[in-house]
Parts: structure tokens; C-alpha cells; sequence
């Protein structure tokens, strides 16, 4: 079976019909991420040469075809992926066990180079409303655990879920079945048509949680957290929710002081700054009238610079085009220069700081965030969660 280290676990989706734009994007993501997830739209319109193509890169690839047939004709078409060579592909669990055997069994006929089979629960797109509409009722969670139940049971590998319900699924099926989870976008942000998605206070909160397994995995080793620790640098993705993000990284900062100190009895104050790089947001950028995402990224880099980061990235306006343009580059970098040197906005330190409005969002931050934490605590810290 192909195999996928912890490092490999990002896969970027590719969701165009177009051959150019994928390629393009492919190629500039090689060596950064794990593979590329290439689905109905692209297939649809490239077929399986195209899915050569984007993997001549050498890029792994995600086939998520959501295969949902009678047993033999889904078997028929997992043999036919074999010859992709994709490391994951995807069938709909809701097809049930027959059918999900049927494709696990075709799977092994590719020996070695056998892709994971993972089973759609319930697309992020769908809600509890939606469900009833179809006539199942209760909750989402539970039928999501339903189905993984039956693709579990049924020989598949893993399954696909909303990030809601991965401490229940990772408690309830263990560690050696997989998790894939989609739509991880910040609150405010266009959600497209995800329904279950992860807040900025959960993504924060599963950062953090993160860091705390790393500084475990650290002391066991026999490390000493008064050298280590300090060491330890974040890397955050900042979203046009201009108050929001403030208070998420400002919330972030209390909650790491407080945790470095109260869990992990670290005396040495430098062990206690919560130093972190940041990204603007490509998701908020639009291809239409693309000159305004000069300003969105503008917007996104003040709320990074007053949240506290230390280092910024700053996304070009015509990256939601193509392979950012030598013009383009010049005026994200040109927008650093000017809000540090011209606008003076690093000078000041947490200069929001007593704001009512800031202050009581960033200690509604601060309890959604620990929230998150006693969750992943729960469920006996990172690894087992996920």
C-alpha cells in the first residue's frame, strides 16, 4: 500500500476544468505540499491524460472521483484508476457495504502500489436540513459515524469528513484509519457551499494543540522546554475578517503564554512569546476586477501586523490568476514597505490593546480556542484526535 508520511498530509485541490491553470499551479506547489487532489471537474474535462499531465510534476495524486455505482460497475472503475496511479481514491460510503467490499477487493490488485480507499460520509456541503430532505433524520454527526462505521467494517481505509467530526471518529476507529478533511476556512470568509467547516478559534485551537503534542514529543525525548520552547515559531493564514484575525492571533498570544507557563512550568519569558509568521489569504482573492485584491491584501497584512506577527508574506493580487507576474510581486512587497515605513504601523505594540470591541472579541476568541483545546485534551492529545 502506498504510504504517506505526516509531513505529506496536504492536498492541495486543483478544482478547474483547466488544463493551463492546473499545470501552472501543480508546478509551483512541488515540493511544498504532499500531492494534489484532482476531482469530477478536472477528470471531466481532461480524462486520464490529463491526470498524467498534472502528475508529471511529480506530484502525488488524489483521485476523488466519489465513485457511487452497483458493486461490480464501482469495481470496474477502480481498476480503471489503477492504471492513474493515484495514492488515495474516493467512493461514496452511502453506496453501501457490497458495494464498498467490491471496490477495497479491486483496489488489491494493485499490489504494492494499492491506493488508500476512502469513503465519502457526508459531504461538507450538507447539513442536517438537507438530510431530512432526503428523509434521514437526526443529527449529521451520527450519520457521518454511521457510514464510517460501514466503511470501516467493509475493508476501506478511511474516510472523508468535516473537521467537527474528527475527535469523534479518530476515538471511535482508531488510529490506523484515515481521516481526510476538507474546508478548513476562516469564519466571514465565501464558503463556497461548505456547510461544515473550521473556524478561525478551532484552527487556532488545533495549532496550539499541535505545538503542546510537539513540546511533549520533546521532553520525552529528554529535551529541556527552557531551551526548546523558545525556539518554537508558528505559521498562520490571515482572512479579510479584519477585527476577527486580530483577536484570533491576539488570543493565541494568551492562551501560548498561558499554557508555556501553567502546563509546562517554563520560567524563561522568552519561551512565552508566541512568534509566528503570517500569509494573506489567498481564498479571499477574487478573480474578477483583480486590481481590488491589492486592497484585500492590504487589509489582511494590518490585521496580521496588529495581531503581532513577526514576519509577513504578502500574496500578490493576480495569484488567484496565475503564477504571480513580476508587476504583481513588486506591489506586494511595495504594500509591506509602505504600511511599516510610510503608515508606521509596527512601530506600536498591540496598539488595539483596551479597545472594548477588541478585547471582549478576542476573550470570546480565547474561550472557543480553549474549547478546542479541552477537546483535543479529551480525546488524549493530537495524535489520538487525528
Amino acid at each position: 500500500m502506498c504510504a504517506l508520511r505526516s509531513s505529506d498530509r496536504l492536498f492541495v485541490a486543483l478544482d478547474t476544468p483547466h488544463m493551463d491553470g492546473a499545470l501552472s499551479l501543480a508546478g509551483s506547489l512541488a515540493g511544498l505540499v504532499g500531492g494534489i487532489k484532482l476531482g469530477k471537474a478536472f477528470f471531466t474535462a481532461n480524462g486520464p491524460q490529463g491526470v498524467r499531465r498534472a502528475a508529471g510534476g511529480g506530484l502525488p495524486v488524489f483521485l476523488d472521483l466519489k465513485f457511487h455505482d452497483i458493486p461490480n460497475t464501482v469495481a470496474d472503475a477502480v481498476r480503471a484508476a489503477l492504471a492513474l496511479a493515484p495514492v488515495m481514491l474516493t467512493v461514496h460510503a452511502s453506496g453501501g457495504a457490497a458495494m464498498m467490499r467490491a471496490a477495497a477487493d479491486a483496489a488489491e490488485e494493485a499490489g504494492a502500489n494499492r491506493p488508500l480507499v476512502l469513503g465519502v460520509t457526508v459531504l461538507t456541503s450538507l447539513g442536517a436540513d438537507d438530510l431530512a430532505a432526503t428523509g434521514l433524520a437526526g443529527p449529521v454527526p451520527d450519520q457521518v459515524m454511521r457510514l464510517a462505521r460501514l466503511a470501516q467494517a467493509s475493508g476501506l481505509d478511511g474516510v472523508v469528513c468535516s473537521a467537527r467530526e474528527v475527535a469523534a471518529l479518530r476515538a471511535e476507529c482508531g488510529a490506523a484509519f484515515k481521516l481526510v478533511v476538507p474546508g478548513i476556512r476562516p469564519a466571514g470568509a465565501a464558503a463556497g457551499d461548505q456547510k461544515r467547516t473550521a473556524t478561525p478559534a478551532e484552527a487556532m485551537g488545533l495549532t496550539l494543540s499541535t505545538a503542546v503534542q510537539y513540546a511533549q514529543d520533546c521532553i520525552a525525548r529528554g529535551l529541556d522546554p527552557e531551551v526548546f520552547l523558545p525556539r518554537f515559531t508558528f505559521f498562520f493564514d490571515i482572512s479579510i475578517s479584519f477585527f476577527e484575525e486580530i483577536a484570533k492571533f491576539r488570543a493565541g498570544r494568551r492562551i501560548w503564554a498561558r499554557l508555556v507557563r501553567e502546563r509546562f512550568g517554563v520560567r524563561n519569558p522568552k519561551a512565552w512569546r508566541f512568534r509566528f509568521h503570517a500569509q494573506t489569504s489567498g481564498l479571499d482573492l477574487t478573480r474578477q476586477q483583480p486590481l481590488n485584491n491589492i486592497a484585500r491584501v492590504a487589509v489582511q497584512a494590518m490585521a496580521g501586523i496588529f495581531g503581532g506577527l513577526q514576519s509577513l508574506h504578502s500574496d500578490a493580487y493576480d495569484e488567484v490568476l496565475s503564477v504571480p507576474t513580476e508587476a504583481a510581486a513588486r506591489v506586494a512587497v511595495a504594500t509591506q514597505n509602505i504600511l511599516r515605513d510610510e503608515a508606521h504601523l509596527t512601530d506600536v505594540i498591540d496598539p488595539l490593546g483596551g479597545s472594548f470591541y477588541v478585547e471582549r472579541l478576542t476573550d470570546q476568541m480565547e474561550e472557543q480556542i480553549e474549547a478546542t483545546l479541552a477537546r483535543i485534551d479529551e480525546a488524549g492529545g493530537m495524535y489520538a484526535a487525528v
